[in-house]
């Protein structure tokens, strides 16, 4: 079995400096025996990787064998020959389109399926937040087109997105539109797939982590309690313009855990709203910017003070707010009170 060296992965390191390690690959590529990808894991390299290594390896591991039992191909050549040897299926004539969740911020948060549609994929059009280290993982003769948006830009009208997913779709190609987070949830997929519905193509949805379930997992709290918050609301407060207004004082009155997407900029009409409509302004709001990145941070602020912790901090999108529920039993009884607590600053995370 070819000798697996040990490799440094520090601070710095990338999903690509684990994925090219060719020694790395061809270890597990001679390991056939071994009944189970852990085992031949533990067989093929006989060391302890760096966490980011680990998971790039086995998942090489993964591709090449556990997929139904059969080697994926990695180039166009390579495809023709494995479908001539019965390996892989024959490709459709006509074009298939993938709506793929990149997971909120790094790249080990993608699931085993989506890397499987990278890896596939013709032609990737990725989002500006998308890691750069999943587009690692696809062919290398694969296309990359960015075809990201910021607040306020307009460099790629989602018109123009459509007409290129049709466009390479009909043109017979697989296509992945590789997106942050869910692509269902705030991601404008449903635009998307009327596009190519009326252009006579199915979508598949490859469903991520959304960034909420991110931003609640860096600190450290549920999204739901059977207690004091049975009821989740996924609320964008940045609407189109032409949408009708959110009803925060609806919403408030639900006394659920709000997860409030690029709120960042309306944070105040936000607050006034929700507290006019029955909410507590001692509720506590944790703000996680760039959720799952390596590079998050985390405050918290009482909900009338949101506005100023925003100000004062500098928080900017992608920024979720988390809202905790807002009317507790005990302070339905005594009415709402007023807050005097400065917003606590959480101390920011670096995930290797």
């Amino acid at each position: 079995m070819t000798r697996v060296p040990r490799i440094p992965f520090g601070r710095n390191a990338t999903l690509a400096d684990a994925v090219d390690r060719t020694e790395v690959c061809t270890a597990f590529s001679v390991v056939g025996a071994a009944s189970t990808p852990t085992s031949r894991l533990v067989a093929a390299s006989g060391l302890a990787l760096g966490g980011v290594a680990a998971w790039a390896v086995a998942l090489r591991a993964l591709r090449d064998r556990a997929f139904s039992g059969r080697l994926q191909p990695v180039s166009r050549r390579d495809e023709g020959a494995a479908v001539g040897a019965g390996i892989a299926p024959a490709r459709d004539k006509r074009g298939a389109v993938s709506l793929v969740g990149a997971g909120p911020g790094c790249a080990d948060l993608i699931t085993l399926r989506g890397v499987r549609r990278l890896q596939e994929a013709d032609v990737i059009y990725f989002d500006r937040l998308v890691d750069p280290a999943l587009l690692d993982l696809a062919r290398p003769d694969a296309s990359r087109v960015f075809v990201g948006k910021a607040p306020g830009l307009r460099a790629w009208p989602q018109a123009r997105i459509n007409r290129l997913l049709v466009a390479s779709a009909q043109a017979g190609k697989r296509v992945v539109r590789l997106k942050c987070g869910d692509p269902s949830v705030f991601g404008r997929a449903a635009e998307e797939i009327d596009a190519l519905a009326e252009a006579g193509f199915a979508v598949e949805i490859v469903p991520g982590v959304t960034a909420a379930s991110a931003a609640a997992a860096e600190v450290g709290r549920p999204l739901t309690d059977r207690n004091a918050g049975r009821t989740l609301v996924l609320a964008s407060g940045h609407p189109a313009a032409d949408a009708a207004p959110i009803d925060w004082s609806a919403l408030a009155r639900l006394d659920a855990t709000l997860a409030i997407y690029m709120g960042v900029a309306r944070a105040a009409d936000t607050a006034q709203a929700l507290i006019a409509g029955g909410a507590d302004p001692c509720a506590r709001v944790d703000i996680v910017e760039r959720a799952g990145a390596f590079n998050s941070r985390r405050l918290s602020s009482p909900l009338h003070a949101l506005a100023d912790t925003i100000a004062r901090e500098s928080v900017r999108n992608p920024a979720i707010l988390l809202v905790s529920p807002t009317l507790h039993p005990e302070r339905r009884q005594r009415g709402a009170r007023t807050c005097r607590a400065p917003a606590s600053r959480l101390a920011s995370v670096e995930f290797l």
